[in-house]
């Protein structure tokens, strides 16, 4: 992004209200909500989802059995869509592991392209019908009272919708909102660097975040993640900074780390638990689940169970006693005994 666009978005962030264009010379201007008018909006949903829970729209599970009863959903999709959020992750790791090759680099970055679109597809096709549950329709009706009571001409009097209808203008005010990548480039550079730090983290005028545009709370947000980010002791190059995915990956790295080291712990509790036994079964309902107990696994433990599973594979059906791991360990336990003999 060139110097002159992120000095326009910057100007544009610092705005205390969102402008929009909803016919030819006729601009209108989406101001935050007070504190007061923030609270009568969650009021407005509450009303909105009792009404729709007493008119008989279905809510949480109920309304997952009408999408599963429906053929719109089911397990195996959501199963598909839980994988691919570690799929996404992967690649990012992969995009921060070969970042000094970058044919390899660009492979990972295509596969991410990939699983992003498929991500997204599986996540419209959940959430079609959301307008007709009960959190669906209470959200609808907050966001219509937000719209209607926060746009105005530009002197600050109500707008008379004569030109726009509140949804035209919701659209037209959702479509403005700055996307991430935008808003991550510029959390990391001037001339927004300088402004946060000029005004020593308070660049709003308003007292209460509350009453903050969505754009400013997202930059607030960006801005403290990179500041956290160069206070790490092992602080990544500025290449690495620079590249959204890239960084991604070198995070998800870390909470990798951090995580096995936890399971680490987990997996010596359960050993003590069990001491002498074998092998411990943990039951994993869903696949995030079974990934979860999977990380408990050593090298050794991973390479017994792909052993297994090729000669479950291969043979059907196999007792206990007899995969290859274990009459093994037994011809071992025999070989010891006769040495002590």
């Amino acid at each position: 992004m060139e110097l002159h666009e992120r000095e326009f978005f910057v100007g544009r962030l610092c705005l205390p209200y969102s402008k929009i264009s909803v016919a030819e010379n006729v601009d209108v201007f989406v101001h935050p909500l007070s504190v007061e008018e923030y609270f009568e909006a969650q009021e407005v949903y509450k009303q909105s989802f009792k009404d729709a829970i007493k008119a008989g729209n279905l809510h949480g599970e109920d309304f997952e059995e009408f999408l599963i009863r429906n053929s719109i959903w089911n397990n195996i999709l959501q199963d598909e869509l839980d994988e691919l959020v570690e799929k996404i992750e992967d690649c990012k790791v992969g995009i921060y592991d070969s970042y000094f090759q970058s044919s390899v680099q660009e492979v990972y970055r295509k596969e991410l392209e990939e699983h992003k679109k498929r991500n997204l597809e599986l996540l419209s096709s959940k959430h079609s019908y959301d307008y007709i549950n009960s959190d669906g329709l209470a959200s609808y009706a907050r966001w219509n009272w937000l719209i209607q009571k926060s746009t105005k001409y530009e002197d600050g009097s109500p707008y008379d919708w004569k030109h726009a209808t509140i949804q035209k203008v919701l659209t037209k005010y959702r479509d403005s909102i700055l996307s991430e990548e935008y808003l991550r480039i510029l959390a990391r550079t001037d001339p927004w660097t300088t402004i946060w730090s000029y005004t020593d983290g308070r660049p709003f005028d308003n007292e209460n975040p509350l009453e903050y545009t969505h754009d400013q709370k997202q930059i607030i947000i960006w801005t403290k993640f990179y500041s956290n980010i160069q206070e790490a002791m092992d602080y990544p190059p500025q290449e690495i900074v620079d590249d959204n995915d890239a960084l991604d990956g070198w995070l998800i790295k870390k909470r990798r780390e951090k995580e096995r080291e936890r399971e680490g712990s987990l997996a010596d509790e359960l050993n003590n638990k069990h001491e002498g036994a074998d092998e411990v079964f943990v039951y994993a309902p869903s696949s995030r689940d079974k990934a979860k107990v999977d990380r408990l696994n050593d090298a050794g433990a991973a390479h017994v169970k792909q052993q297994r599973l090729a000669q479950l594979e291969q043979e059907g059906e196999v007792k206990y006693g007899g995969f290859k791991d274990v009459q093994m360990r037994k011809v071992d336990q025999s070989m010891n005994q006769q040495k002590g003999r």
